[in-house]
C-alpha cells in the first residue's frame, strides 16, 4: 500500500522527468533556431507549461514556464525585450490548461497566441516576422498535440 508521501514523491519525480524532457527538447530547438534554421515559433513555451498544468497543476507549470523562458531568452538574447512578453501569455495558457484540461488545447493555444500578439504589439514588435512566428507556432504546437494524443492512445 502506498502512503501519501510515497505518492507525492512519485508525482515530484514524474514532474522532474517531464520537465527535463521538455527542457532538453527546447534547448535543442533553441540551438537549431539560433544557429541553423532561422524560423521563429519553434519552441515549447506554450505546449510544455500548458501540458504541465493539465498533469501537475498550476504551480509546477509556472516553474517550468519560467525555466523554459529563461533558457529560451539566453539563446535568443537579441529579442530579449520581446521574449519576456511571453510570460503573461504562458500564465494564461497555464490557467486554461488547468481549468479546461486536454480537451481545451485549441482554445488555450488560440488565446495564448492572441495574448502574445497583444503584448508584442504593445511593445511595438508586431510585424511580418511576428506574423511568421504566429503561423509557425500554431502549426508546431498543433503537431506537438497531435504527437502527444497519438502517444496516449
Amino acid at each position: 500500500m502506498q502512503t501519501v508521501s510515497d505518492l507525492s514523491r512519485f508525482i515530484i519525480m514524474d514532474f522532474i522527468a517531464f520537465s527535463i524532457i521538455f527542457v532538453v527538447l527546447n534547448i535543442g530547438l533553441d540551438f537549431l533556431t539560433s544557429y541553423f534554421i532561422k524560423i521563429p515559433g519553434l519552441d515549447f513555451l506554450f505546449f510544455a507549461p500548458w501540458l504541465a498544468a493539465t498533469k501537475f497543476g498550476i504551480y509546477n507549470a509556472f516553474i517550468l514556464a519560467v525555466v523554459l523562458l529563461i533558457i529560451h531568452t539566453l539563446f535568443h538574447i537579441r529579442i530579449l525585450f520581446y521574449s519576456f512578453t511571453a510570460l503573461p501569455a504562458q500564465i494564461l495558457a497555464i490557467f486554461l490548461g488547468s481549468f479546461l484540461g486536454i480537451g481545451g488545447f485549441y482554445p488555450a493555444l488560440v488565446l495564448y497566441l492572441i495574448a502574445s500578439s497583444i503584448f508584442v504589439a504593445i511593445m511595438g514588435g508586431f510585424g511580418g516576422r511576428y506574423s511568421v512566428f504566429l503561423f509557425v507556432n500554431f502549426l508546431f504546437n498543433s503537431f506537438a498535440f497531435y504527437v502527444m494524443t497519438g502517444l496516449i492512445k
